[in-house]
């Protein structure tokens, strides 16, 4: 007969035994799921480090981002949604890799909108626009032999488009990189302005960037384009917005207080820059995971990137000219770069137009570097 403290310790056993099982079986599902090299027999703290290194990145940049990566552009993507159901053309302006891009494709996965995208970067001259057009409507109208015969090979695809948008209702053409345009030949300027005006089943919307002339195109009276469609200029993310954000994000590899103090870094370094944010904090969430927490993790990351980055940095930077590279260099020391009068002010003004439309400046409250990064490496030589 077993006494009492005998049966306390057969049944303490048996459900430390079944809670093992449990947890051991939680470990074996997250294993398959996500890594499958993981030796649960090892202890728990090399289970985790090693989790952890097999754990998806939350920061994206380089590429458009899904709806859980989207934040701060609640009332731009309403903007956005109301101007597509109003069947209104849409222009939306904003510096480069603002998330122009992903914006739009979220409206109108939300709206359900069929869709192409074509751009203007990636177009020669206006033939070349014509066959690039083509095989995107062939892409949407598809098992449907489609060609061009007439004299009018830009007027026959347009008019494509407005075939399928009779047949598919909401069909929206998303015009991305179009400050290319204005390189293009006047006549195919004009004629496409006209064609878009005389369609009735299409909706267009025309992404660019402020520095490259958007503002000419669609708002002085003279140009073909001129009041096509309402207008929408991207700002930044808002700054609480972004701090939320990569502040959870990095919770789980720094904790809550290291992870304010990174996601300040971050942001003061790249002011709010959604795309090189998102690129500072991948890089600073990689070395979290492989080598822990540090005082210098963020400074870490920069240099980290700056050094992927160096040959290209270098490449621009050979290719200026010596005006150019004044008014950058004048720029990272946070100087006026209208007060130095060793160079014509025409000159100087030359340039930083120039450097506008590369896209190697902005002008937000006054003038600054686009890349934060950039300008680290341009400091470089100042020191």
């Amino acid at each position: 007969v077993l006494l009492p403290a005998h049966w306390l310790l057969f049944l303490g056993s048996f459900f430390y035994t079944l809670i093992l099982g449990r947890l051991r079986s939680f470990c074996e599902y997250f294993r398959n799921l996500f890594c499958k090299d993981l030796d649960i027999s090892k202890p728990f703290s090399t289970f985790a480090k090693k989790f952890a290194t097999c754990m998806k990145n939350p920061f994206t940049y380089g590429t458009t981002v899904d709806e859980s990566q989207f934040l701060g552009r609640k009332a731009e993507l309403e903007r956005v949604k109301q101007t597509l159901n109003n069947k209104k053309h849409l222009v939306l302006i904003g510096p480069c890799r603002f998330g122009k891009t992903s914006l739009v494709q979220l409206a109108l996965k939300q709206t359900r909108r069929p869709y192409l995208v074509l751009n203007w970067q990636h177009v020669i001259n206006a033939n070349d626009f014509v066959m690039q057009l083509l095989r995107e409507v062939k892409k949407v109208r598809k098992h449907e032999p489609l060609q061009l015969s007439s004299n009018d090979p830009l007027t026959e695809v347009m008019e494509l488009l407005e075939s399928t948008g009779q047949t598919k209702a909401g069909f929206t053409v998303v015009f991305d990189g179009f400050q290319e345009v204005k390189e293009q030949d006047t006549f195919l300027i004009k004629r496409l302005a006209q064609l878009i005006r005389e369609q009735e089943h299409v909706t267009y919307i025309f992404l660019g960037n402020q520095e490259s002339g958007m503002t000419d195109l669609f708002e002085k009276r003279k140009s073909p384009f001129w009041n096509i469609g309402e207008v929408l200029r991207l700002d930044k993310i808002p700054y609480d917005a972004l701090n939320n954000f990569v502040s959870s994000k990095m919770m789980a590899m720094a904790g809550v207080q290291n992870s304010k103090s990174i996601t300040r870094n971050i942001l003061e370094i790249t002011n709010c820059h959604p795309y090189y944010t998102q690129q500072l904090a991948a890089q600073v969430w990689q070395i979290l995971v492989n080598q822990g927490f540090t005082t210098n993790v963020v400074e870490t990351a920069v240099n980290e990137i700056i050094s992927m980055l160096d040959l290209n940095y270098e490449r621009i930077w050979v290719s200026m000219n010596r005006t150019d590279r004044r008014v950058l260099q004048t720029l990272c020391r946070h100087q006026k770069i209208f007060d130095d009068k060793s160079y014509p002010t025409s000159t100087t003004f030359s340039a930083v137009k120039r450097l506008m439309q590369a896209g190697y400046i902005v002008k937000n409250a006054d003038y600054e570097l686009e890349d934060p990064f950039f300008e680290r490496w341009i400091m470089r030589f100042l020191s």
